[in-house]
């Protein structure tokens, strides 16, 4: 026995105490961080109608909509110009939209009153659109 141990007495008998190392918390799964994309890429066209707009409404949208395009190539799925999405008011949206069709940037569909789902993008660069992907 070293004189390290400790000791207490129970009942009159005297028991040693052990020190036991730490219990290690159980490991939480590890939580997958959600995409973010470091660049995309903007068609040329779509640089000279947003010039042509001259819209900090529509250039946002614009960027908002080559980034989810970006985001769906790697996991599938339409995009949606939701106001969480997009972080624009409802009616600028609107109007950013409208604007962005009648520059034929986007092709829209919309049932009913529920947000704007972007079908088509145009005048995107050739190797996006027929590579089979």
């Amino acid at each position: 026995m070293s004189t390290l141990e400790r000791f207490v007495t129970r009942n009159g008998k005297r028991i040693a105490i052990e020190t036991l190392p730490p219990r290690q918390a159980a490991k939480r799964a590890k939580r997958r961080k959600p995409f973010k994309s470091w660049f995309v890429q903007v068609p040329i066209y779509w640089v000279e109608q947003l010039k042509q707009c001259g819209s900090a409404g529509v250039y946002q949208l614009a960027l908002c909509i080559l980034l989810e395009h970006h985001k769906r190539q790697k996991f599938g799925d339409e995009i949606i110009l939701s106001t969480k999405v997009t972080g624009l008011p409802r009616p600028t949206r609107a109007w950013a939209t409208k604007k962005m069709v009648e520059a034929k940037m986007i092709e829209i569909a919309q049932t009913g009153n529920e947000a704007v789902r972007v079908a088509k993008l145009l005048h995107m660069h050739a190797n996006n659109t027929s590579n089979g992907k």
